[in-house]
C-alpha cells in the first residue's frame, strides 16, 4: 500500500507534529492497522479508504497502540496528501470518520481549514492531587475540567505550561486517556493561549500538536477570553501553530501542512 508521511501544523519541515498516511488495497482486520501504527512509531497514523465520489473517504486513526476516535494532526496530514498526490485539482475533502463527517477546505493561502465538532468541558473544582502535584513544581491550577478521557488544566501562567516536568506515571493514573494543560498568552506575546498534551495511556507521552484538544480548548477560552477566534501555539519540543474558530458547536481549525516522505509498505501480504 502506498503511505505518505507529513508534517501537521508546520510551517516548515522537522516542525509541527508527524503522522504517516496509508490507503490500503482491500479492507485489513484490526490487529494489522496496529501492527502498522506501531511500526511507523508517529503519535498517529491515518488509513483512509475512497468512497465513490473522488472527493470523500472514510478515516480512521491509531496510536502505536490502539485506535482513537478523533485525531486532528493526522487529518490535516490526510488532507495534504490528498490535494498534493492523489486529487491535485480538488480544494475540499470530506472524510467519513467515527467522529461523524469532517470536510477539509484548501485555502488561496496554501493552509487547511478542518471543520470538526465542538468538545464542551464541564469543569469542576480543581482535585487536592492535582493542586499539589503542580504546586510541586511552583504552578498554580486556576481551572480544571474533565470528560470521559482527558483532564483539562489551566495554569497560572505560559510560563508554568512550557517548563512544566510531566510525571506520566501520576498523569496515567490520573486520566483515562491523557492530560491537557493550558495558560492564557503572555500580555506581550502573540498567541491568544497555549496548549501542551500528554497521553501515556495510549502510547504518546507527549503529542506534539493535537488538533482534537484544540475542539475542546476552543469553547474553554470563548468562554474564559470572551473572543471566538484564536491564535494558539502548543508548546512541545517541536511546536506547533493553530488558528482556531469556534461557530456554534463546530470548530475551525487551520494549519499548516509539509509532505515529508512518500514509500510503500509491503504488508500483509
Amino acid at each position: 500500500m502506498k503511505i505518505y508521511t507529513v508534517d501537521a501544523f508546520a510551517p516548515s519541515l522537522f516542525k509541527g507534529n508527524p503522522a504517516a498516511v496509508c490507503f490500503p488495497e482491500k479492507q485489513l482486520e484490526d490487529a494489522a492497522l496496529v501492527e502498522i501504527a506501531a511500526e511507523m512509531n508517529l503519535s498517529e497514523t491515518a488509513f483512509l479508504y475512497p468512497r465513490e465520489r473522488s472527493n470523500e473517504f472514510d478515516i480512521r486513526w491509531f496510536t502505536p497502540t490502539k485506535e482513537v476516535a478523533l485525531c486532528g494532526h493526522a487529518t490535516l496530514a490526510a488532507a495534504k496528501v490528498i490535494f498534493s498526490k492523489i486529487h491535485p485539482n480538488q480544494k475540499e475533502v470530506l472524510f467519513h470518520s467515527k467522529s461523524g463527517q469532517l470536510p477539509v477546505q484548501l485555502l488561496d493561502s496554501g493552509k487547511l481549514a478542518m471543520d470538526f465538532p465542538a468538545a464542551f468541558v464541564p469543569e469542576q473544582d480543581p482535585e487536592g492531587e492535582l493542586v499539589a502535584h503542580f504546586a510541586k513544581q511552583k504552578s498554580k491550577v486556576i481551572g480544571f475540567g474533565k470528560t470521559m478521557k482527558n483532564g483539562l488544566i489551566e495554569l497560572d501562567s505560559e510560563r508554568a505550561v512550557r517548563e512544566y516536568q510531566p510525571d506520566l506515571n501520576f498523569i496515567a493514573k490520573q486520566f483515562d486517556q491523557g492530560m491537557i494543560i493550558t495558560a492564557k498568552g503572555s500580555p506581550n506575546g502573540k498567541y491568544d493561549f497555549i496548549s501542551r498534551y500528554f497521553a501515556p495511556n495510549v502510547g504518546v507521552n507527549e503529542d506534539p500538536v493535537t488538533g482534537s484538544t484544540h475542539t475542546l480548548l476552543t469553547p474553554y477560552w470563548q468562554k474564559r477570553l470572551n473572543k471566538s477566534d484564536f491564535f494558539a501555539y502548543q508548546a512541545s519540543k517541536r511546536g506547533g501553530e493553530l488558528w482556531l474558530k469556534l461557530s456554534g458547536d463546530r470548530v475551525l481549525i487551520t494549519g499548516e501542512a509539509q509532505l515529508f516522505m512518500e514509500a510503500t509498505i509491503y504488508y500483509p501480504k
